[in-house]
Order: C-alpha cells, then sequence, then structure tokens
C-alpha cells in the first residue's frame, strides 16, 4: 500500500514512497486551495514498476481542523515556500504565535479561538522579519478555523 500525497500540477508514476499528484490540485485549476481536492470515492490506476498497474479506491475522512492555518505558495508557479513566517495577532494587533512553513507550504497554528466571532489577523514575514501581507480572518460560533493562503 503506497501513500498518495494530493499536492501538485501533473500525475507521475506511482511507486512507494513516492509523489503523486493530479491536475485539479493545480493552482490555475484551483486558486483559492491548490492541492486539496480530493474527491471522494473515486478509482485511480497508478503504475507500478514494469510490472503492471495497481487500483487504489479513496474514501474521504476528514477530521474537523480547529485553530488558524493556511499554505504559502510561488505566485509565479505555485509551488510551497519552505520555512515562510506567519504570525498570527489578535484584534489589536497582539502576537499569539509564530508559525513556519512546512516543506509543502503549510503552516498551522496551535491556538484555538473559542468563544464568540472575532477578528483575527494572519501576517506573512519577509525574509528581514518585516510585514509582507496580511489577511483578516473572523472565527467563532460556527466558524472553527481561520485559513489565509499567500502567494509570493
Amino acid at each position: 500500500m503506497g501513500h498518495c500525497d494530493q499536492g501538485r500540477h501533473h500525475t507521475e508514476v506511482f511507486a512507494p514512497g513516492e509523489l503523486v499528484t493530479f491536475d485539479i490540485n493545480d493552482p490555475a485549476v484551483n486558486p483559492d486551495l491548490p492541492g486539496v481536492d480530493v474527491l471522494d470515492d473515486q478509482l485511480y490506476s497508478f503504475g507500478v514498476g514494469d510490472d503492471g498497474t495497481a487500483t487504489a479506491h479513496n474514501a474521504n475522512k476528514f477530521k474537523k481542523i480547529k485553530g488558524f492555518g493556511g499554505l504559502v505558495l510561488t505566485a509565479d508557479g505555485g509551488d510551497p515556500v519552505t520555512d515562510a513566517t506567519v504570525e498570527l495577532r489578535d484584534g489589536n494587533g497582539g502576537l499569539i504565535e509564530t508559525m513556519a512553513t512546512d516543506d509543502h507550504g503549510w503552516y498551522l497554528s496551535e491556538y484555538w479561538h473559542k468563544g464568540n466571532s472575532a477578528d483575527y489577523e494572519l501576517v506573512l514575514l519577509n525574509e528581514d522579519g518585516q510585514p509582507l501581507e496580511t489577511q483578516v480572518v473572523q472565527v467563532g460560533k460556527k466558524i472553527k478555523f481561520g485559513q489565509a493562503n499567500f502567494y509570493v
């Protein structure tokens, strides 16, 4: 059994430990959240070495994520930006948490908002630690996850 990580913009031959990707994850096709659309109840055929093919079937079971997070990608190709710094700030600009993106461009906060709706700022910093872009997200009540994607 192999792991299929849906995150870029083309399909490669599948082998254990290799990254497999699909066109639907192209930022030009899905600019809001590339790398996340995984259609439920689908069959996918993969080449396995030189000996033939195998078929994998998916069943999407996503947990509800709480907190804050998103992607930092290059604007020209949608490639992940590793080690980008994103700050989480409260509605008054007070620093709550500093996060760094992983190898796939994802950042995820450990902070969870509780209570009524409130605005938070997600701030992408440049290499000098200065704000490059700020996005305001609202969480609270039924909205448990604040998401901001940045394209640099």
